[in-house]
């Protein structure tokens, strides 16, 4: 991913008290052990180190080009990564919101309270960036999510980010996953959380074939599959729906909890 490859924010210094401080102010998810506090020498954007400062980001974390605040090392060790495509996604496995290079589809998982701040203040701090903040919709992050109980959910049926944590959707090597992780989709402003998607591949409506395969390989262990569509996902084209492919069980329990926004489909679009 070398299009947001992290760049260094200035020269090197000799680690101080203050760097020390800072490694363990970090966010653990870009890594380290406590979230961001008073202490760290550039103040905190939420639970993220902010580095518009003087003082260089504690190793291995670098000053990200997307938006000043410390990010881990471009690796999937340190950084859970993301990406918007025509005909694919590589969503936040936390259920994180994305931040991605403006008018590029590649892009890093940051906690929301981070975008909310990046975006709050006049004039925004994204702007000494060229990142912006999306849900796995592709919306723009402009609030949280609401505060909802989380529903009981058991591997590989689970529910995931928003009110249920941030905990990683399981990891995937089978079916037609196409990488380490599940993605984590349909946290944002109007649902509390999300629910753990196979693979890389968006169901299309028009495709039923593709889609038919899809769902037929894409179960933890060939459990049954469906198509959850979202009101907010982008059409790729007029008229022509797409969604993520779920586990048929949890994508009703889903789109019960949010009626009117959510619904669950097969391979012929076709309500389940």
């Amino acid at each position: 991913m070398s299009s947001l490859a992290l760049l260094a924010c200035g020269p090197s210094h000799p680690t101080d008290a203050g760097v020390d401080a800072a490694i363990d102010a970090r966010d653990p998810r870009f890594p380290g052990p406590d979230t961001c506090h008073s202490a760290a020498p550039c103040g905190c954007l939420g639970t993220s180190l902010r580095c518009d400062c003087a003082t260089p980001c504690p190793e291995p974390t670098q000053c990200s080009p997307l938006a000043p605040i410390c990010l881990g090392a471009d690796t999937p060790d340190f950084t859970d990564t993301c990406g918007f495509r025509d005909d694919r996604f590589t969503y936040c496995a936390s259920g994180d919101p994305c931040l991605v290079q403006r008018g590029s589809d590649e892009g890093v998982c940051v906690p929301v309270e981070t975008c909310l701040e990046l975006a709050a203040p006049d004039p925004p701090l994204m702007t000494l960036g060229t990142g912006e903040c999306r849900w796995s919709t592709n919306e723009p992050v402009d609030s949280a999510p609401p505060s909802v109980p989380c529903p009981e959910s058991t591997f590989p049926f689970l529910h995931c980010g928003g009110s249920c944590g941030s905990g990683f959707c399981p990891s995937m090597e089978m079916g037609i996953v196409q990488r380490d992780q599940m993605s984590c989709v349909g946290v944002n402003a109007e649902r509390g959380y999300g629910i753990c998607a196979y693979g890389e591949e968006y169901c299309l409506e028009g495709n039923p074939e593709a889609n038919r395969w899809n769902l037929g390989g894409c179960g933890y262990e060939r459990e049954p599959c469906a198509c959850l569509v979202m009101d907010e996902n982008p059409e790729p084209e007029p008229g022509r729906e797409r969604g993520f492919f779920v586990d048929l069980q949890t994508c009703r329990a889903y789109a019960a909890a949010h009626p009117g926004s959510t619904k669950c489909v097969d391979a012929d679009w076709s309500p389940l």
